[in-house]
């Protein structure tokens, strides 16, 4: 919900939207993103000027880009996922609508440019952290993604270096907490203020007994020539 409502914040600003719209996933992510668009435009003062959703499974987006292209919207915020984002921007296409697409964090992930190509270029979308390239990369991201690679013959996306970042992050406030690994000792590591950082630049991970959010920062990244790219860096919520 804080990440949608920060990279709402910068989207509205940067581009000057007037008219904001959600479509949004039928269920508990939806509802997340939802509470997120709505709170950020309240703070605002902005009323969006559509709000649609669909059921989960959905393949038809006819409708809900219909409506919103009647509404007169300037800004689409998405609480989609993979195949929704992609089918919701090309019925957008297929209209000739032209409008900025803004993602939840679900979205940033390699595939969408990979299997949306044209029709998913200038998304823009929250992000945890840079999505890196194996032909642009350096150094331990470098080494990483090569190693990963060769393990098990494919490109890691997002969701690897999400599973990946876990696991690091649990071995860390574990290392910490000493041989005695009980369940009151590895909370008093999390919670102790210490901080984790990865290798490919996230924010800090910090928790401590009053706040288990890890992160209080984001960023919004934007599909340029097929890949995602940083935008802006560094928003914080």
């Amino acid at each position: 919900m804080e990440s949608t409502r920060a990279a709402v914040k910068y989207l509205v600003e940067l581009r000057h939207s007037q008219k904001p719209c959600l479509m949004h996933q039928d269920d508990e992510y939806g509802k997340n993103v939802l509470d997120g668009f709505t709170a950020q435009l309240a703070a605002m003062s902005i009323k969006p000027a559509s709000i649609t959703s669909y059921k989960r499974g959905a393949t038809d987006f006819s409708a809900q880009i219909a409506r919103m292209k009647a509404d007169g919207c300037d800004l689409v915020v998405l609480g989609t996922v993979i195949r929704e984002t992609i089918g919701a921007m090309n019925e957008a296409k297929k209209l000739g609508w032209t409008v900025d697409f803004l993602g939840a964090t679900p979205t940033n992930v390699i595939e969408v440019p990979a299997l949306g190509k044209d029709a998913v270029e200038g998304l823009y979308a929250a992000s945890g952290f840079e999505i890196p390239y194996e032909d642009t990369a350096k150094g331990k991201v470098k080494d990483w993604l090569v190693a990963y690679k060769k393990a098990f013959g494919v490109d890691a996306n997002t969701q690897a270096i999400i599973g990946y970042n876990a696991i690091e992050t649990f071995a860390f406030y574990a290392a910490a907490t000493g041989k005695d690994l009980s369940g009151p000792r590895f909370l008093a590591s999390l919670e102790s203020g210490r901080t984790f950082l990865d290798i490919f630049g996230s924010p800090p991970v910090k928790f401590s007994p009053s706040n288990h959010l890890a992160s209080t920062v984001t960023q919004v990244q934007q599909v340029q020539n097929g890949r995602w790219k940083l935008i802006q860096e560094g928003l914080s919520f």
